[in-house]
């Protein structure tokens, strides 16, 4: 049997007993964009009925250029760090600044169709989730000043990127975020639709397939 590396796991025939897959706990002072602002939540946000937020500063993402870091400081003396994706995606993460040091550049690419990653993303999620269809994939990664690719971090982080072009979601469906595992498997992330944004938490950068469901 030929086994190929892909998103850092051996993919080859998948033996399962049962599903594994969780939501990721709820995660305080998630970070969340509507209007290309800065918000984010005082406590557990809702990914179905996107909780009340509480406006920070208001910092325009538009005027943040790429690859560059900021800080805003907000309610009950929260502070949070937001890293502008490198690349051209429009992707920022968010975090304590204690999670991701400073200088890091972070990446935040949505895969094409026509790549590898987007069909092993494509096949392990109608494994997973037969009845779920992947609407986009993103790899989303950091690299710090030292040229360390950031793998296991010490806390959480909300990645944000604008909605994909064409996106529609059919009456009775719901778009869902799922992280692929080093393993094979999938976790479910902690989702916020606001706007032209999509805002997901997760406990490590990795590879992340937008679903309907």
């Amino acid at each position: 049997m030929k086994i190929r590396k892909v998103f850092g796991f051996a993919l080859g025939v998948l033996v399962v007993s049962a599903t594994v897959y969780s939501m990721t706990p709820a995660t305080n002072s998630l970070a969340k964009v509507k209007d290309n602002n800065i918000y984010y939540a005082a406590s557990a946000v809702n990914a179905s009925t996107s909780s009340t937020t509480t406006s920070n500063a208001g910092y325009n993402l538009l005027t943040q250029s790429a690859g560059s870091e900021i800080t805003v400081q907000g309610p009950a003396g929260v502070t949070l760090k937001q890293f502008a994706s490198a690349d051209s995606s429009g992707g920022a993460v968010a975090c304590t600044p204690d999670v991701i040091p400073s200088g890091t550049k972070v990446y935040t690419a949505n895969v094409a169709t026509t790549d590898k990653t987007y069909s092993v993303a494509t096949a392990l999620m109608s494994h997973w989730r037969p009845k779920a269809s992947v609407v986009a994939v993103y790899n989303c990664s950091a690299q710090t000043a030292q040229g360390t690719w950031l793998s296991a971090l010490n806390g959480k982080i909300a990645i944000s990127v604008p909605t994909p072009t064409g996106l529609t979601i059919p009456t009775g469906k719901n778009l869902k975020v799922y992280r692929y595992l080093a393993d094979g498997t999938i976790e479910g992330c902690e989702t916020v639709l606001d706007g032209n944004r999509i805002v997901w938490a997760s406990e490590s950068f990795a590879t992340f397939a937008f679903v309907v469901e």
